[in-house]
Protein backbone atom coordinates (compact mmCIF):
# COMPACT_ATOMS: atom_id res chain seq x y z
CA UNK A 1 0.00 0.00 0.00
CA UNK A 2 1.39 3.62 -0.96
CA UNK A 3 1.81 5.68 2.14
CA UNK A 4 0.61 9.51 1.03
CA UNK A 5 1.88 12.05 3.87
CA UNK A 6 -0.29 15.12 4.32
CA UNK A 7 1.31 18.11 3.69
CA UNK A 8 0.66 20.66 6.44
CA UNK A 9 -1.03 23.80 4.84
CA UNK A 10 0.89 27.31 4.73
CA UNK A 11 0.34 30.72 4.04
CA UNK A 12 1.25 34.37 4.89
CA UNK A 13 1.48 35.64 8.82
CA UNK A 14 -0.54 38.79 8.20
CA UNK A 15 2.29 41.49 9.81
CA UNK A 16 5.46 39.87 8.82
CA UNK A 17 7.05 39.93 5.61
CA UNK A 18 8.40 36.52 4.83
CA UNK A 19 11.38 35.17 2.71
CA UNK A 20 10.58 31.84 1.35
CA UNK A 21 8.25 33.06 -1.70
CA UNK A 22 7.43 29.16 -2.59
CA UNK A 23 8.04 26.89 -6.03
CA UNK A 24 7.87 28.63 -9.08
CA UNK A 25 6.37 27.42 -12.06
CA UNK A 26 6.98 28.28 -16.09
CA UNK A 27 5.81 27.24 -19.22
CA UNK A 28 7.98 26.95 -22.26
CA UNK A 29 5.66 26.39 -24.78
CA UNK A 30 2.95 28.85 -23.63
CA UNK A 31 3.84 31.67 -26.09
CA UNK A 32 0.16 32.71 -28.27
CA UNK A 33 -2.30 30.93 -25.80
CA UNK A 34 -5.74 31.69 -25.79
CA UNK A 35 -7.07 28.75 -23.15
CA UNK A 36 -8.46 30.71 -19.76
CA UNK A 37 -9.15 28.13 -17.07
CA UNK A 38 -10.73 28.72 -13.83
CA UNK A 39 -8.32 27.92 -11.16
CA UNK A 40 -9.06 24.76 -9.50
CA UNK A 41 -11.35 24.75 -5.96
CA UNK A 42 -9.18 23.56 -2.82
CA UNK A 43 -6.56 24.01 0.06
CA UNK A 44 -3.73 26.17 -1.49
CA UNK A 45 -0.64 26.91 0.37
CA UNK A 46 2.94 27.75 -0.12
CA UNK A 47 4.89 24.37 0.00
CA UNK A 48 8.24 25.62 1.87
CA UNK A 49 6.04 26.83 4.76
CA UNK A 50 3.78 25.16 7.03
CA UNK A 51 0.78 26.22 9.29
CA UNK A 52 -1.23 28.32 7.65
CA UNK A 53 -2.88 28.77 4.19
CA UNK A 54 -5.95 29.47 1.78
CA UNK A 55 -9.47 27.64 0.95
CA UNK A 56 -10.49 28.58 -1.87
CA UNK A 57 -14.02 27.57 -3.68
CA UNK A 58 -14.54 28.62 -7.47
CA UNK A 59 -18.08 28.87 -8.64
CA UNK A 60 -18.51 29.93 -12.33
CA UNK A 61 -16.36 32.65 -12.08
CA UNK A 62 -16.70 33.74 -8.43
CA UNK A 63 -14.32 33.15 -5.92
CA UNK A 64 -14.99 32.42 -1.95
CA UNK A 65 -12.06 32.16 0.44
CA UNK A 66 -10.83 31.88 3.79
CA UNK A 67 -7.47 32.63 5.08
CA UNK A 68 -6.35 30.53 7.58
CA UNK A 69 -3.26 31.10 10.12
CA UNK A 70 -1.70 34.09 12.73
CA UNK A 71 -1.70 37.23 13.46
CA UNK A 72 1.27 39.69 14.38
CA UNK A 73 1.03 38.00 18.39
CA UNK A 74 0.81 34.62 16.76
CA UNK A 75 -2.95 33.78 17.48
CA UNK A 76 -4.74 32.22 15.53
CA UNK A 77 -6.98 34.12 12.07
CA UNK A 78 -9.49 33.27 9.87
CA UNK A 79 -10.15 35.69 7.35
CA UNK A 80 -12.96 35.61 4.34
CA UNK A 81 -12.03 37.18 0.77
CA UNK A 82 -14.23 36.82 -1.84
CA UNK A 83 -15.56 38.12 -5.09
CA UNK A 84 -15.49 37.82 -8.61
CA UNK A 85 -12.32 36.75 -10.83
CA UNK A 86 -11.19 39.22 -13.49
CA UNK A 87 -9.58 38.43 -16.18
CA UNK A 88 -5.78 39.31 -16.64
CA UNK A 89 -4.37 42.05 -19.19
CA UNK A 90 -3.93 40.05 -22.36
CA UNK A 91 0.12 41.29 -22.07
CA UNK A 92 0.58 39.59 -18.73
CA UNK A 93 0.79 35.98 -17.81
CA UNK A 94 -2.21 36.50 -15.43
CA UNK A 95 -4.99 34.20 -16.29
CA UNK A 96 -7.58 35.37 -13.54
CA UNK A 97 -7.21 37.85 -10.65
CA UNK A 98 -8.90 38.75 -7.30
CA UNK A 99 -8.35 42.19 -5.23
CA UNK A 100 -10.68 42.72 -2.66
CA UNK A 101 -10.46 43.42 1.01
CA UNK A 102 -10.37 41.06 4.00
CA UNK A 103 -13.52 40.30 6.03
CA UNK A 104 -13.56 39.07 10.10
CA UNK A 105 -16.63 37.67 11.28
CA UNK A 106 -17.70 37.35 15.35
CA UNK A 107 -20.24 37.24 17.86
CA UNK A 108 -21.50 33.54 16.37
CA UNK A 109 -22.39 30.68 18.44
CA UNK A 110 -19.83 27.68 19.86
CA UNK A 111 -19.86 24.28 18.50
CA UNK A 112 -23.18 22.84 19.71
CA UNK A 113 -24.68 25.67 21.04
CA UNK A 114 -27.55 27.57 19.65
CA UNK A 115 -27.01 29.27 16.23
CA UNK A 116 -26.92 33.02 16.30
CA UNK A 117 -25.84 35.00 13.68
CA UNK A 118 -22.45 35.86 13.37
CA UNK A 119 -21.39 39.57 12.91
CA UNK A 120 -19.11 40.60 9.55
CA UNK A 121 -16.88 43.31 9.29
CA UNK A 122 -14.96 44.46 6.60
CA UNK A 123 -11.24 44.90 7.64
CA UNK A 124 -8.15 47.79 6.29
CA UNK A 125 -5.93 44.11 5.29
CA UNK A 126 -6.36 43.63 1.49
CA UNK A 127 -5.47 40.37 -0.34
CA UNK A 128 -4.18 40.28 -4.61
CA UNK A 129 -4.20 37.27 -5.79
CA UNK A 130 -3.33 36.46 -9.07
CA UNK A 131 -3.56 32.74 -10.72
CA UNK A 132 -0.83 32.23 -13.32
CA UNK A 133 -1.91 28.62 -13.99
CA UNK A 134 -4.95 26.72 -12.83
CA UNK A 135 -2.74 24.95 -10.09
CA UNK A 136 -0.71 27.88 -9.79
CA UNK A 137 -1.24 31.52 -7.73
CA UNK A 138 0.89 34.32 -6.90
CA UNK A 139 -0.95 35.94 -3.62
CA UNK A 140 -0.06 39.53 -1.74
CA UNK A 141 -1.12 40.39 1.82
CA UNK A 142 -1.28 44.64 1.91
CA UNK A 143 1.63 45.05 -0.85
CA UNK A 144 4.49 42.91 1.30
CA UNK A 145 6.47 40.01 -0.27
CA UNK A 146 4.46 37.86 -2.96
CA UNK A 147 4.21 33.98 -1.92
CA UNK A 148 3.44 31.23 -4.98
CA UNK A 149 0.54 28.97 -3.89
CA UNK A 150 -0.37 25.99 -5.21
CA UNK A 151 -3.25 23.50 -4.48
CA UNK A 152 -2.64 20.85 -1.65
CA UNK A 153 -2.59 16.98 -3.12
CA UNK A 154 -2.59 14.65 -0.52
CA UNK A 155 -4.87 11.99 -1.74
CA UNK A 156 -3.15 11.05 -5.04
CA UNK A 157 0.95 10.04 -4.79
CA UNK A 158 3.02 12.64 -6.16
CA UNK A 159 7.18 12.97 -6.79
CA UNK A 160 9.68 15.71 -8.55
CA UNK A 161 9.53 13.94 -11.71
CA UNK A 162 12.37 16.86 -13.18
CA UNK A 163 14.87 18.34 -11.62
CA UNK A 164 14.63 21.36 -13.73
CA UNK A 165 11.37 21.98 -12.22
CA UNK A 166 9.99 22.04 -8.33
CA UNK A 167 6.46 21.02 -9.42
CA UNK A 168 5.01 17.39 -7.84
CA UNK A 169 3.70 15.45 -10.92
CA UNK A 170 0.98 13.60 -9.90
CA UNK A 171 0.01 9.64 -10.65
CA UNK A 172 -2.70 10.66 -13.17
CA UNK A 173 -3.89 6.36 -13.66
CA UNK A 174 -7.42 6.10 -13.45
CA UNK A 175 -10.49 7.01 -15.78
CA UNK A 176 -10.56 10.79 -17.01
CA UNK A 177 -13.77 12.74 -19.07
CA UNK A 178 -12.18 15.06 -21.56
CA UNK A 179 -14.61 17.95 -22.54
CA UNK A 180 -13.69 19.96 -25.73
CA UNK A 181 -14.55 23.06 -26.46
CA UNK A 182 -14.58 24.33 -30.31
CA UNK A 183 -13.54 27.81 -30.91
CA UNK A 184 -14.48 27.86 -34.45
CA UNK A 185 -16.13 31.42 -35.39
CA UNK A 186 -18.66 29.44 -37.47
CA UNK A 187 -20.31 27.55 -35.02
CA UNK A 188 -24.40 29.25 -34.31
CA UNK A 189 -25.34 27.43 -31.32
CA UNK A 190 -24.49 26.83 -27.98
CA UNK A 191 -25.00 23.29 -27.70
CA UNK A 192 -22.59 22.82 -30.64
CA UNK A 193 -19.75 23.96 -29.29
CA UNK A 194 -18.75 21.37 -26.49
CA UNK A 195 -18.56 17.23 -27.04
CA UNK A 196 -17.13 14.53 -24.50
CA UNK A 197 -15.37 11.11 -24.13
CA UNK A 198 -14.04 8.82 -21.27
CA UNK A 199 -10.31 8.15 -21.37
CA UNK A 200 -8.34 5.51 -19.37
CA UNK A 201 -4.67 6.78 -18.81
CA UNK A 202 -2.03 4.60 -17.34
CA UNK A 203 2.02 5.59 -16.63
CA UNK A 204 3.63 3.69 -19.75
CA UNK A 205 6.97 5.00 -20.03
CA UNK A 206 9.54 6.42 -17.10
CA UNK A 207 13.24 6.49 -19.23
CA UNK A 208 15.95 8.84 -19.99
CA UNK A 209 17.55 9.12 -23.82
CA UNK A 210 21.65 9.02 -24.35
CA UNK A 211 21.51 13.19 -24.22
CA UNK A 212 20.33 12.89 -20.90
CA UNK A 213 16.16 14.16 -21.93
CA UNK A 214 14.10 12.38 -19.53
CA UNK A 215 10.84 11.43 -20.50
CA UNK A 216 7.47 10.57 -18.54
CA UNK A 217 4.35 8.90 -20.73
CA UNK A 218 1.01 8.41 -19.86
CA UNK A 219 -1.18 6.15 -21.91
CA UNK A 220 -4.71 7.22 -22.93
CA UNK A 221 -6.92 4.59 -23.83
CA UNK A 222 -10.43 4.70 -24.98
CA UNK A 223 -12.67 2.27 -23.80
CA UNK A 224 -15.51 1.24 -25.37
CA UNK A 225 -18.33 -0.48 -22.85
CA UNK A 226 -21.05 -1.49 -25.65
CA UNK A 227 -20.39 -4.55 -27.92
CA UNK A 228 -18.08 -5.11 -29.59
CA UNK A 229 -16.45 -4.35 -25.94
CA UNK A 230 -12.57 -2.96 -26.99
CA UNK A 231 -9.80 -0.92 -25.43
CA UNK A 232 -8.29 1.11 -28.44
CA UNK A 233 -5.15 3.23 -28.14
CA UNK A 234 -5.64 6.60 -28.87
CA UNK A 235 -2.86 8.89 -27.72
CA UNK A 236 -0.76 9.73 -24.41
CA UNK A 237 0.28 12.85 -22.34
CA UNK A 238 4.16 13.15 -22.40
CA UNK A 239 5.74 15.15 -20.23
CA UNK A 240 10.14 16.22 -20.67
CA UNK A 241 12.71 18.04 -20.41
CA UNK A 242 14.43 18.79 -23.64
CA UNK A 243 17.42 21.20 -24.18
CA UNK A 244 16.39 24.95 -24.93
CA UNK A 245 18.61 25.47 -27.82
CA UNK A 246 18.86 29.16 -26.82
CA UNK A 247 19.90 29.32 -23.71
CA UNK A 248 21.23 25.51 -23.59
CA UNK A 249 19.03 24.87 -20.26
CA UNK A 250 16.48 21.91 -19.82
CA UNK A 251 12.86 23.13 -19.30
CA UNK A 252 10.03 20.91 -18.61
CA UNK A 253 7.27 20.70 -21.19
CA UNK A 254 3.77 18.50 -21.28
CA UNK A 255 1.88 17.44 -24.66
CA UNK A 256 -1.17 15.43 -25.22
CA UNK A 257 -0.36 13.59 -28.35
CA UNK A 258 -2.91 12.39 -30.55
CA UNK A 259 -5.36 15.05 -29.64
CA UNK A 260 -7.54 16.12 -31.36
CA UNK A 261 -8.11 13.37 -34.13
CA UNK A 262 -9.28 15.11 -37.40
CA UNK A 263 -11.39 12.25 -39.61
CA UNK A 264 -10.28 12.96 -43.01
CA UNK A 265 -12.28 10.50 -44.74
CA UNK A 266 -12.25 6.74 -45.79
CA UNK A 267 -11.50 6.07 -41.69
CA UNK A 268 -8.14 8.08 -41.83
CA UNK A 269 -7.36 10.26 -39.08
CA UNK A 270 -5.31 12.98 -38.67
CA UNK A 271 -3.80 12.95 -35.17
CA UNK A 272 -2.38 16.34 -33.66
CA UNK A 273 -1.21 17.70 -30.41
CA UNK A 274 -2.21 20.22 -27.94
CA UNK A 275 -0.39 22.43 -25.51
CA UNK A 276 -0.17 21.06 -21.46
CA UNK A 277 0.85 23.87 -19.18
CA UNK A 278 2.35 22.27 -16.21
CA UNK A 279 0.86 24.41 -14.52
CA UNK A 280 -2.46 23.35 -15.69
CA UNK A 281 -1.41 19.68 -14.54
CA UNK A 282 -3.24 18.75 -11.68
CA UNK A 283 -4.68 15.60 -9.65
CA UNK A 284 -7.31 15.77 -10.52
CA UNK A 285 -8.12 17.67 -13.41
CA UNK A 286 -6.24 19.35 -16.56
CA UNK A 287 -6.89 21.86 -19.13
CA UNK A 288 -4.88 21.11 -23.11
CA UNK A 289 -5.04 23.61 -25.72
CA UNK A 290 -4.64 22.83 -29.64
CA UNK A 291 -2.49 25.67 -31.61
CA UNK A 292 -0.97 25.13 -34.63
CA UNK A 293 -0.22 28.15 -36.74
CA UNK A 294 -2.98 29.78 -38.63
CA UNK A 295 -5.22 27.94 -36.68
CA UNK A 296 -4.49 29.43 -32.60
CA UNK A 297 -7.80 31.39 -32.22
CA UNK A 298 -10.07 28.41 -33.71
CA UNK A 299 -8.98 25.18 -32.33
CA UNK A 300 -9.81 23.35 -29.59
CA UNK A 301 -9.37 23.26 -25.70
CA UNK A 302 -10.14 20.65 -23.41
CA UNK A 303 -10.96 20.57 -19.90
CA UNK A 304 -10.26 16.75 -18.33
CA UNK A 305 -11.29 15.97 -15.43
CA UNK A 306 -11.08 12.34 -13.42
CA UNK A 307 -13.24 10.28 -12.67
CA UNK A 308 -11.50 7.69 -10.80
CA UNK A 309 -8.54 5.92 -9.46
CA UNK A 310 -8.33 2.76 -11.69
CA UNK A 311 -5.32 0.71 -11.06
CA UNK A 312 -3.66 2.37 -8.03
CA UNK A 313 -2.34 0.04 -5.07
CA UNK A 314 -4.57 -0.05 -1.94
Amino acid sequence: MKKLMMIILCGLQLSVVVAQPGPTVECYNCDGTINKPYPVSGNWYNREQSGSGYIMDIQNGFLSGFYFGYDGQGQQKWLNFQGPLIPGEADSDVLWQLETKFITFSDGNAINQDYQSPTAEETTDEIKIEFIFKHYARVSVNGQAIQNIQPLVYGVPTQQEFTESKLQFPDLTGLWTFVYKRNFPDVITQESLYFSDIYAIWKTVDEIDEDGTKTVVYGIDKIYHYPPYEILVIGDLECSNPLNPDNGKRQVVCILEGFPSWPLGGGVYRDQEMIVPIGDLGAFSFSAEFKEPGFEETGLTLEATRVNFLGMDE
